[in-house]
């Protein structure tokens, strides 16, 4: 079953991997510590067909300074030729529908499509932004000591996000595990794609013995005789210093002038309430 969702899934979600090499980024991902827990790929099927899949993410979140549980939803699918009968809204209900029962508060869903199609299923668009930014390399010496990051930082990473997000009403919980997870997914793409395709970079900053700072980039090389440059996107950062001073620094890094692509999701985020206490207005006002 997992084999036919991969074939059917391989063309618009390989980020240009083979289908085997495909196949082995999915399995890598979900043997993570974190994924193997909080990472299923679940499907709608009549016997051995395929009717619809998705994968479901169970996270953890604060609300208004108590925890709650999320369910993210990603890569809803339908093959072509049974579109247009109703099997992804069968399998996004019946998704929710097992998180509920498990104890999820709030639904957190990522599509690329159009947001009318989840509208009809009670969710509500959430506003995504992306922006780009010129760097231009400082080139002395840096202004703050830097090293490449590693696993033994992670924990530290998790709790500079808990302090920074305890200013905000709703935000989505980091442990160390979570961050090795998104971590690794970058580079299991790097290391399955075209040899210098990829890159990423996972940089902090220390004060004794502690991170106090760190970004995660990841760097799509171009294709100089086909007019392309390289492209780089900030995924994460964080900085206990909340001048963000440390991570500018960071990116200031290199020779020349690059363009930096500041992403927050890509696509539609939408979330809906499984609960009337959880409303969506309560949310956002």
């Amino acid at each position: 079953m997992h084999e036919q969702i991969l074939d059917q899934t391989h063309r618009i979600w390989s980020d240009g991997l083979s289908r085997r090499q495909y196949g082995r980024y999915n399995l890598a991902q979900m043997r993570t510590p974190w994924g193997s827990r909080h990472l299923q790929r679940l499907a709608l099927v009549d016997g051995a067909r395929v009717l619809a899949s998705a994968k479901r993410y169970d996270l953890a979140a604060v609300l208004d300074g108590r925890p709650v549980a999320v369910v993210g939803i990603g890569a809803v699918f339908t093959p072509p030729e049974l579109r247009g009968r109703g099997h992804g809204q069968q399998m996004v209900r019946s998704l929710i529908a097992r998180a509920r029962s498990d104890g999820a508060d709030l639904a957190l869903l990522f599509s690329e499509i159009g947001s009318a199609y989840y509208e009809r299923l009670g969710f509500t668009t959430v506003p995504v932004d992306a922006c780009e930014l010129i760097v231009r390399a400082f080139t002395g010496a840096p202004a703050v000591p830097m090293r490449t990051g590693d696993e033994r930082d992670l924990p530290f990473i998790a709790d500079i996000h808990a302090s920074r997000a305890a200013g905000y009403r709703f935000s989505l919980g980091y442990d160390a595990d979570w961050l090795q997870y998104s971590i690794a997914r970058r580079r299991l793409l790097c290391g399955l794609g075209r040899p210098g395709e990829r890159e990423v970079e996972f940089l902090v900053t220390e004060e004794g013995t502690r991170p106090v700072a760190w970004v995660l980039l990841q760097v799509e090389r171009g294709q100089s005789g086909q007019g392309r440059g390289d492209r780089w996107t900030l995924e994460s950062c964080g900085d206990r210093d909340p001048s963000g001073a440390r991570v500018g620094a960071k990116l200031a890094l290199g020779t020349g002038e690059r363009t930096l692509r500041l992403i927050v999701g890509s696509g539609m985020l939408l979330i809906a309430a499984l609960y009337a206490v959880l409303q969506l207005s309560a949310l956002l006002r």
